[in-house]
């Protein structure tokens, strides 16, 4: 890739530098003598792990190549300049996994493609944004990348405020004094408390010392974000190029979406006065170590290439300012990330719903923004769906299409048809897989007497577990009247005299039952239109709960949050089973009694117990901070 005023290093001669460094910063992306001397000095401004028998010989070569470019050319690149802001939290496990095995994962390259539809060879939806914002001096990256994906999916008609969902994060992400939170926690967000507008509460991009959330949000805030809530979101496989390419080209049967990565930053490129200029993202050197804070980003599109490591790049936009990145070749303030980049450095990626946003024009000849369900034609129609009729039939319009006619229905409904066209199928899915409510209730809701054994046993379960768990809960905070309060954020006074002060009474403040049934649904895949029925209702209302309790003490109020949850699965064939609790279900517990707790009196203190009807994944523990504490049953 060619950049104004950047030596190649291809048109070296062959004794200024050797093949094996050839091979080594082509494996890199450094392709000029400028982007060598920018990584080198970014390398030199900084401890580095990388060990001597790299460094050096990379040394000798940049002063080998000195003698064939001017001194004074070469001077704006030996000044390391940082990048902007970072933020994004990385977990300490995962950072020890890196340093013991040098990648987070397999390659995407190895797993098998998730469609076979033909990729285009570029995608880029950067037309469909606002231009590039500035999060300044604070680690709030998260919520720009976040803010960027929501602004997308809204068709670019609202600018959405990242002081607000920063905010929403720092309520339940555990650390509400350090700077910066997960991509996962802005998900959960976005989906139970949702994102106002930018007006209403502007972006501050100085820190406030003591105050990292700036809270608190200004009146109405709260109630206009759940206009623009979130409901489904998709986690990507952070290391699959492969699925990252038919997200962006909407080839997996949604519409083109961009997607929101947490990634690790190493100091070669964040350093760099080169990637600073172009957003060039090189790969690390061999044993570079990255930075204890990685960086969120939005993945806007994709260019397939040859030359570059892992045959292509991301073209990404960040959150440093049109500044940085001001000569890239895509978009100012866009980065450029090799494929290979993807396959070993990211973390967690998520995408949005299932919508996109097309441009119409007008009769004026303006264009507009319309939003888009899945497209249907793209989806598998075939042997589920479409049927062809052995005789004439009625369809729901009264029509009559002939015998050998194509049709689509559900399966539970033969005698429903429709003419199997592309409009009938978007409306067909549109619906939730059935041209009436009764069948798409019946579908997605199976009655108790199509249930197997296995769905059977996992109802009993969730069932049997919420009743038990949550009566030993209400059992044991009801009877804590009389006793000294938890040994947690009482006064040094109070320790030093040994003495805590006792609960005076207990009271059961609140039950967010069905607000974390809705939630758990959307979780779940359920349409946001398909409402249970009242067999299924019951099931789920005897399987999750979720109730607050207050504590009263001389000390101040304290909360105990109980919920069970049991995350079940939904799909329009009827394919419906319980799925272990991960982080999302810990998060979406925080964010309901966090929007509930918004409006009611300050507590000293919170204490979430939380069960489920399986198990927890790997990715869910328990957890505290200053506040609150999190134990997982």
């Amino acid at each position: 890739m060619r950049f104004s005023g950047h030596t190649p290093l291809s048109k070296m001669p062959a004794e200024k530098i050797s093949a094996q460094q050839h091979v080594l910063l082509s494996a890199l992306w450094v392709e000029s003598v400028e982007e060598l001397t920018a990584m080198m000095a970014a390398m030199e401004s900084v401890e580095t792990t990388v060990e001597s028998a790299i460094i050096n010989p990379l040394k000798q070569c940049e002063s080998a190549l000195l003698e064939s470019v001017p001194h004074e050319a070469l001077a704006p690149w030996r000044e390391a300049k940082a990048g902007g802001g970072l933020g994004c939290q990385i977990n300490p496990e995962v950072l020890e996994m890196f340093q013991t095995k040098g990648r987070l994962s397999s390659p995407g390259a190895t797993l098998p493609q998730l469609s076979d539809a033909p990729l285009p060879p570029s995608v880029r939806l950067m037309e469909h944004m606002f231009s590039v914002r500035d999060q300044g001096k604070r680690g709030t990256c998260v919520a720009f990348a976040s803010v960027g994906l929501r602004e997308y999916l809204e068709g670019c008609n609202s600018e959405l405020s990242e002081q607000f969902l920063y905010w929403a994060c720092k309520q339940s992400d555990g650390y509400p004094d350090e700077a910066g939170t997960f991509i996962h926690i802005a998900m959960s967000a976005l989906g139970t408390m949702g994102v106002c507008e930018r007006p209403l509460w502007p972006y501050n991009p100085e820190p406030d010392p003591g105050n990292e959330s700036q809270d608190p949000p200004p009146n109405g805030a709260t109630e206009q974000a759940l206009t623009f809530v979130m409901p489904a979101t998709r986690a990507i496989a952070p290391n699959w190029v492969n699925l990252y390419k038919q997200v962006l080209a909407g080839v997996d049967g949604f519409g083109q979406m961009p997607i929101v990565i947490a990634s690790l930053v190493f100091n070669s490129w964040y350093r760099s006065a080169a990637t600073h200029q172009t957003g060039k993202i090189t790969l690390p050197l061999p044993g570079e170590m990255p930075l204890s804070g990685g960086h969120a980003m939005l993945i806007v599109g994709y260019q397939d290439d040859p030359s570059v490591p892992g045959g292509g790049y991301f073209i990404v936009r960040n959150s440093w300012s049109e500044d940085w990145a001001a000569q890239s070749p895509e978009a100012r303030g866009h980065a450029l990330m090799p494929y290979a980049y993807i396959e070993q450095y990211i973390v967690e990626a998520f995408s949005g719903q299932a919508v996109s946003h097309a441009r119409k024009e007008t009769p004026d000849g303006n264009t507009t923004s319309e939003t888009e369900r899945p497209d249907p034609s793209q989806l598998s129609f075939e042997g589920k769906y479409v049927r062809t009729l052995r005789g004439d039939q009625r369809d729901m319009e009264g029509k009559l299409p002939r015998a050998g006619s194509r049709v689509i229905c559900h399966r539970d409904a033969s005698a429903e048809i429709m003419e199997d066209t592309g409009p009938n199928r978007r409306h067909f899915s549109e619906k939730g897989c059935g041209w009436s409510d009764r069948v798409r209730r019946i579908a997605w809701f199976p009655s108790r007497d199509r249930w197997d054994e296995a769905l059977e046993a996992a109802a009993s379960q969730a069932r049997i577990g919420c009743q038990t768990f949550a009566g030993a809960i209400d059992e044991n905070v009801m009877s804590a009247a009389g006793r000294p309060i938890p040994d947690i954020n009482v006064s040094r006074l109070s320790n030093a005299l040994a003495w805590r002060p006792k609960v005076r009474n207990v009271t059961n403040v609140a039950d967010l039952s069905d607000g974390l049934i809705t939630a758990l649904n959307r979780l779940g895949g359920l349409p946001e239109a398909m409402t249970p029925t009242p067999e299924w209702q019951e099931v789920l209302q005897h399987s999750n709960c979720l109730k607050v309790y207050q504590l009263q003490s001389r000390a101040g109020s304290f909360h105990v949050v109980s919920a069970f949850l049991t995350p079940w699965r939904f799909s329009p064939a009827g394919e419906t089973n319980v799925s272990e609790a991960g982080p999302e279900c810990t998060d979406l517990v925080q964010s309901l009694y966090q929007a509930w707790q918004s409006q009611q009196p300050k507590i000293r203190f919170t204490f979430y117990t939380l069960g489920c009807a399986r198990q927890w994944t790997s990715g869910a523990e328990s957890i505290s901070s200053g506040r609150w504490l999190t134990v997982l049953s």
